[in-house]
């Protein structure tokens, strides 16, 4: 689960991008944010589910890993900042 850095939803498939490649399964984002540790994964939009000890930087308006920019939705905002701020 370490080597996760994201997983993004696709309609009825999800795209799980590790640190040495990309898959993808039939399996909706819902379906695999119940299977992850909250503890270290964060879903921060409808779309995005990250992996928190991936982080390089965030902000109140997005989160930086991997050289890519992931807005923070504004339905996930609260609490996608108080986790980040805890962690």
């Amino acid at each position: 689960m370490e080597t996760i850095l994201y997983i993004e939803g696709l309609d009825n498939y999800v795209k799980i991008k590790t640190t040495t490649k990309s898959l993808i399964c039939y399996e909706s984002l819902y379906g695999i944010e119940k299977e992850l540790s909250a503890g270290q994964f964060l879903r921060i939009h409808r779309s995005f589910i990250i992996n928190i000890n991936q982080i390089d930087h965030y902000t109140s308006s997005y989160v930086m890993l991997d050289d890519r920019q992931f807005t923070i939705g504004r339905n996930y905002k609260e609490n996608v900042l108080n986790k980040l701020e805890k962690h």
